[in-house]
């Protein structure tokens, strides 16, 4: 049989055991957090893109060490008695760092929105071990043989890091590991952290600052720049050079990559509404009509074995195109710019589509993206500048 058929095969036999493994694991019971707006669509990794992550936390590789050894460290520095605290870990993934991190605390919660994960999740905690069922080359063995954590106490919910239905000022301390650079709208998420947070609380954020030509390049002058406008002072920040997906044994052709990291520590000084920490005040309003700069186009690309990418060109300066890498939220928002409607009906669309929580968070949503320079207000004079086809 030729080597290609062979990998399919194997790779075909490989998802027909996970399949059956996860129905066994979605049997027992796993908590799902009811919140005003959890009746929409949120959208989860699958099992095969999480696989590597699976891998990382809880497989033969030792990335995880020195990035627990870090946010350990903060957490021990600015938190005075952890028995006493109560931790929440949006966006837990795999879920390995919020499992070594929570053994100090008197309560931890750990979230995510892939149930598949979260069942995972919960069996490793449960039982200590799992085997996984990988085709190569992620593995030669055909599985992979997992080891939990003993973190009895870390709570597994499903629950989306935006919208939790934590209370307001509940926790004492928030850790967002590689999730921000994930996040479609980072506002929303670090306006829900200063939400969650009681005064005073800490928020810990350690992820890839993201390629340079993106919207949201998280390198330490942005971080910081995003969490000061969602009423945070800033106590730690500072670049960490790491390696990506090493995996060692489980995988010794497996390639990786080097890059850089930022480690932010930041705590909760003032109260900020969603909407008000989104939106400069003034700049933005319902009857406002927003337009597209010359040569505006979305570009969506389809990458062999991952998900879609989406970028956003547009001339703002003739013959000087510039590319923005954006999610599917802001690619829904600008396509519906015409230059004839105005904000207040571009955003009841939004909402009624699910892509926002509410008018005031979809006008926000476009504010942000005036003050980003992905949209220009249109003004007296101006002729209609559509999204090109």
């Amino acid at each position: 049989m030729p080597t290609g058929i062979s990998r399919l095969r194997d790779q075909t036999r490989a998802a027909c055991r996970q399949v059956a493994m996860l129905q066994d694991l979605l049997g027992s019971s796993l908590k799902v957090a009811e919140t005003e707006s959890f009746s929409q669509v949120v959208p989860s990794w699958s099992l095969e893109a999480l696989a590597p992550w699976l891998i990382r936390d809880w497989g033969p590789a030792r990335e995880l060490e020195e990035i627990e050894a870090r946010l350990a460290m903060a957490c021990a520095t600015h938190l005075r008695d952890p028995a006493s605290c109560r931790i929440a870990f949006p966006g837990c993934g795999a879920g390995g760092l919020a499992a070594r991190l929570a053994a100090p605390f008197g309560e931890a919660y750990a979230f995510d929105t892939s149930l598949p994960i979260l069942a995972i999740l919960a069996r490793l905690l449960r039982q200590g071990s799992l085997d996984l069922c990988l085709a190569p080359p992620l593995t030669e063995a055909g599985r992979l043989a997992m080891r939990g954590a003993d973190a009895s106490q870390l709570e597994i919910l499903a629950m989306d890091a935006t919208r939790t239905a934590f209370a307001n000022g509940a926790l004492d301390c928030v850790v967002t590991a590689f999730l921000l650079d994930l996040i479609p709208d980072p506002h929303l998420l670090v306006a829900e952290v200063n939400r969650m947070l009681a005064p005073g609380g800490i928020w810990i954020n350690y992820g890839p600052t993201g390629p340079r030509g993106a919207l949201w390049h998280f390198s330490g002058v942005e971080t910081v720049e995003l969490a000061k406008r969602h009423g945070f002072s800033i106590l730690e920040s500072e670049p960490h050079r790491s390696t990506l997906f090493n995996f060692g044994a489980a995988d010794p052709a497996g390639a990786w990559s080097s890059h850089v990291c930022n480690l932010l520590v930041a705590k909760k000084t003032s109260e900020i509404s969603r909407a008000a920490a989104a939106t400069p005040a003034g700049e933005t309003t319902e009857r406002d009509i927003p337009a597209h700069f010359p040569g505006a186009l979305i570009e969506r690309r389809q990458h062999p074995g991952e998900n879609e990418s989406i970028l956003f060109v547009h001339e703002r300066v003739p013959g000087r195109p510039v590319r923005f890498s954006i999610g599917p939220g802001f690619a829904a928002a600008l396509a519906s710019v015409d230059g004839q409607t105005p904000v207040a009906v571009l955003a009841a669309r939004l909402v009624q589509s699910g892509l926002a929580r509410d008018q005031k968070d979809a006008v926000a949503a476009y504010g942000r993206l005036i003050d980003s320079e992905l949209l220009r207000l249109k003004t007296a004079g101006d002729g209609d500048v559509s999204l090109l086809k």
